[in-house]
């Protein structure tokens, strides 16, 4: 008998239950945390946006409640940095995309392994692997590696294997059955994969058979249906979401693509996903159809409606440990169960990260238009400039802002005014007064559900302000297409990403210090000017 045949063996129906839910831990006060830890023995934390200091208090609070050491999770699709205090912020995985770089692709998942475990991370919800097919797609956009199933493919496998390597971190590939297709957001309502069967095949499913060939350690199910497997019950709901579906994540995901991994819910509170069920049912659907947890469960009403399902015997003791014996197999590979922790990354390993991060950036960077021929951009020394930023921010969420292109600006010696989301009156008033003028869209996902549109801050351009001055350059740190709304300006460069490092390689490109050498990985609406 394996070692986790006897733990999972040993373990209560209550234990096992507590396996099953992935908690989010947010603002919690340490005695909320234990007080909850000690009623439900929960299987993962989801922590994000927080120091190694809180990861490691709540870790040692939740395990001090569990015999099964506890799996810590977070979003590290941009390396440890963004979510993590300290660690290293990576391009998002478009710009990763755009290099067309394997080696880079592996690189960014070391990196993210080796600093995310040292501060405790052991699960990371990336790749995303959907295929942006859909240019007004709000989920995907710049967090996909691109639209072309085997870039997207050859991409993904390196990072995973980076991920992966030394079994320091395990990667989720998501979001099953893919999205990149329809318009709208899983946190509003259930998006649908509409492709065939046949079609889907051709698709997305080339890109989950190797994924799990490649031995992706998790898989992620999103909020999203595809009728052409189950069409639900036919009424005003509609087909349910993978995670509601047992022909989506049992039948087809792991009976026919014969996936043996932890097969992890989206988020719960999305309306893709609370839309289809009253609460009192939707931990045990998602658990009953097929995945293994149920990410961002509250612990103690979760717990008590999975335990009221298995006595009235709705939830089979069998699937309930298939469920368990998945998730403590990858803390097993993992060294969870062993106590197996990472050393710090060296100070040369930490310089190596920052290196490729920036080259990562500098790989990416692609001038879609430039038909007056102002790039490379040449000033007067000391001149005035003036930047404006374009972009949304949603309340409470840490979004990086496109301010660190007015540091490097200064650090040349230009003299930087810098306007946010501001009137066209703002900038016509002063604009005589400036050499260039750099306008910056920061248009990302999630920054505003439900959309990657410039919408209502589009107000800065209401007067075209671009065709009274000589020198406006148009860049995009987000979103590949926002040229699609702003057919008519003169040039435009996509760096896909907002980090601090692709925000040095976009003013590096402005000025002719580096070759744009990215190459789209997504198609541009047909009236685009070729990329050059």
């Amino acid at each position: 008998m394996s070692s986790v045949d006897a733990l999972l063996g040993s373990l209560s129906i209550e234990e096992k239950i507590g396996q099953t839910l992935c908690w989010f831990i947010s603002r919690e006060s340490e005695e909320e945390i234990e007080a909850i830890a000690k009623a439900v023995p929960v299987g993962s934390v989801f922590l994000k946006f927080c120091s190694q200091e809180r990861i490691a208090r709540v870790t040692e609070i939740v395990n001090r409640h569990s015999r099964v050491p506890v799996i810590i999770s977070s979003d590290l699709d941009r390396g440890a940095g963004p979510f993590i205090e300290g660690a290293t912020s990576f391009p998002y995985m478009m710009a990763l995309g755009a290099t067309n770089n394997t080696g880079l692709a592996r690189k960014v998942g070391r990196a993210t392994a080796r600093e995310g475990r040292a501060m405790g991370i052991h699960w990371t919800f990336s790749p995303v692997v959907d295929l942006n097919r859909n240019f007004q797609n709000p989920i995907v956009n710049v967090r996909a590696l691109g639209e072309d199933k085997l870039h997207v493919v050859r991409m993904a496998e390196a990072y995973i294997e980076g991920i992966q390597q030394d079994a320091l971190m395990a990667a989720t590939a998501k979001h099953f059955p893919g999205d990149g297709l329809d318009d709208r957001d899983q946190h509003l309502c259930t998006s649908h994969n509409p492709l065939s069967r046949p079609d889907w095949d051709e698709l997305f499913g080339y890109v989950w058979k190797r994924v799990i060939n490649k031995g992706v350690m998790s898989i992620m199910a999103g909020h999203i249906a595809m009728p052409s497997v189950d069409t639900g019950l036919g009424d005003y709901r509609g087909p349910p979401p993978a995670t509601l579906s047992y022909a989506l994540q049992t039948e087809l995901l792991k009976q026919e693509l014969g996936f043996k991994g932890v097969l992890v819910s989206d988020a719960y509170p999305m309306i893709g996903f609370t839309s289809h069920l009253p609460t009192s049912r939707l931990a045990v659907e998602n658990i009953r159809t097929g995945s293994d947890m149920l990410l961002f469960a509250e612990p103690l009403r979760d717990a008590k409606l999975l335990l009221e399902a298995y006595r009235s015997k709705e939830l089979t003791e069998a699937r309930l440990d298939d469920a368990v014996e998945r998730i403590l197999t990858m803390k097993h590979a993992l060294g969870i169960l062993s106590g197996r922790t990472a050393d710090p990354p060296t100070e040369v390993e930490t310089c190596e990260f920052s290196t490729w991060s920036q080259q990562v950036a500098e790989h990416s960077t692609s001038i879609v238009r430039d038909e007056t021929g102002l790039l490379p951009v040449k000033l007067s020394p000391g001149a005035k400039v003036l930047t404006v930023s374009i972009g949304y921010k949603e309340n409470g969420t840490k979004y990086q802002d496109v301010t660190v292109v007015d540091e490097e600006l200064t650090r040349r010696g230009y003299h930087v005014t810098h306007l946010a989301n501001p009137s066209h009156y703002e900038i016509l008033s002063g604009m005589s007064d400036y050499e260039a003028i750099f306008v910056n869209f920061n248009i990302i996902p999630h920054a505003m559900m439900g959309t990657v549109r410039i919408c209502d801050v589009v107000m800065a351009f209401w007067r075209a302000f671009w065709l009274e001055h000589p020198r406006v350059i148009f860049t995009s740190f987000g979103s590949p297409y926002t040229l699609y709304e702003m057919p008519s300006i003169p040039n435009f460069i996509n760096v896909y990403s907002n980090t601090p490092s692709s925000q040095r390689a976009a003013v590096r490109t402005w000025f002719g210090e580096i070759e744009p050498v990215g190459k789209s990985p997504v198609s541009l609406p047909g009236f685009f000017t070729k990329e050059v």
